[in-house]
């Protein structure tokens, strides 16, 4: 701030004026920048929450196509092991 009174205290008036919307169009011109940057931020920061929600989800679908991928084998297990008591059991009452 010392800079710029400094600078405008050797202005005649319409310097000085000229200076003042000068000074205040950088001033509105920072804000909107700022602002732009502050909303690119955001976009990222949600960007970047996104695609870790969309990590996370694709991560528990693989882990329950793996799980179901275990669930059929072990149906398949019990229905072989199934089929295998039920051979025994006729071959036990055929043998009696």
């Amino acid at each position: 701030m010392k800079n710029i009174h400094s600078i405008s205290s050797g202005l005649n008036v319409d310097e000085l004026e000229d200076f003042n919307r000068l000074h205040d169009r950088l001033n509105r011109e920072s804000l909107v920048e700022i602002s732009k940057a502050e909303t690119i931020r955001i976009a990222i920061k949600t960007s970047l929450k996104y695609f870790d929600i969309v990590n996370q989800i694709e991560s528990h679908i693989q882990r329950l196509e793996s799980l179901y991928s275990n669930l059929i084998y072990l149906t398949q297990e019990t229905q072989q092991e199934l089929d295998d008591l039920v051979r025994l059991k006729e071959v036990m009452i055929k043998n009696r």
